[in-house]
C-alpha cells in the first residue's frame, strides 16, 4: 500500500506488527533479508530495538521502511525462537528540535563512516545512501573501469556522503531499477537548511 496509508493513525498499529516480507522487490528489504541469515541473534535483538524507536529526522517514507526493517529482524528471530523485545505501540517523536535532529545527524553519519555492519544495513534513513552506492559501483564496472579505479572511486564517494550526512543531507531512496534509475539524485536535509544536492560527481 502507499506509504501515506500506510501512515496513517489508524493502520500504523498494523504497520508496526506487519508480516515480513518474504520475497521483497525493495533493493534494501532484499538485502536486509540476507543480512539477518548470518547475525547472531543478539546482534538482531539490538538491532530490532533500534528499528522500533522513531527518528526526528525521518520522512513519511523511511518511517514505512522502518517498519518493514523491523518486520524481517522480527520474523528470523522468531524462526530462531529467539525472546522478541517488547513491542510497545509506535512511539511518537515527541522532541523536533534542532538539537536532537542534529544528535541523529550525528549518530547517522557515525555510523556511515564506521562502515559496512548490520546496524547499517538495518537503519532505514541509510538505506538511499546504501542502495545509490550499490548502483554506482555497479554502474563504473559496467562502463568497463578496473576493479582498483571503481574502489578508489567509491572510496572516495562514501567520504563524501559522510560529509553529506554530517550536514544535515540525506541520500534519497529511488525505486526506478538500478539501471533505469537517474544519473544523479537530489536528497532533502533535515530541515536545517535549504535542500541541496546529494550524490555527488565522482567522475
Amino acid at each position: 500500500m502507499p506509504d501515506e496509508v500506510a501512515d496513517h493513525a489508524l493502520l500504523k498499529r498494523f504497520a508496526y506488527l506487519q508480516p515480513a516480507d518474504r520475497e521483497p522487490s525493495d533493493p534494501a528489504l532484499a538485502r536486509w533479508r540476507r543480512e539477518v541469515k548470518c547475525a547472531s541473534a543478539e546482534e538482531l535483538t539490538k538491532v530490532l530495538k533500534a528499528q522500533y524507536m522513531p527518528s526526528p529526522t525521518e520522512p513519511i517514507d523511511v518511517r514505512v521502511l522502518r517498519f518493514r526493517l523491523a518486520a524481517i529482524t522480527r520474523d528470523e528471530l522468531k524462526a530462531r525462537g529467539a525472546v522478541l523485545p517488547p513491542a510497545h505501540p509506535p512511539a511518537i517523536v515527541r522532541d523536533h528540535s534542532i538539537m536532537s535532529k542534529q544528535v541523529r545527524i550525528a549518530e547517522l553519519a557515525a555510523l556511515w563512516r564506521a562502515g559496512d555492519s548490520l546496524a547499517l544495513h538495518g537503519d532505514a534513513e541509510l538505506a538511499g545512501a546504501v542502495d545509490y552506492m550499490r548502483r554506482t559501483r555497479a554502474r563504473l564496472l559496467a562502463e568497463g573501469n578496473s576493479p582498483e579505479l571503481v574502489d578508489d572511486l567509491m572510496e572516495q564517494l562514501h567520504e563524501k556522503i559522510g560529509d553529506e550526512l554530517s550536514g544535515g543531507q540525506v541520500v534519497k531512496r529511488q525505486t526506478a531499477p538500478a539501471y533505469d534509475a537517474p544519473g544523479r539524485e537530489y536528497g532533502k536535509d533535515f530541515d536545517l537548511g535549504s535542500p541541496r544536492e546529494t550524490a555527488p560527481n565522482i567522475r
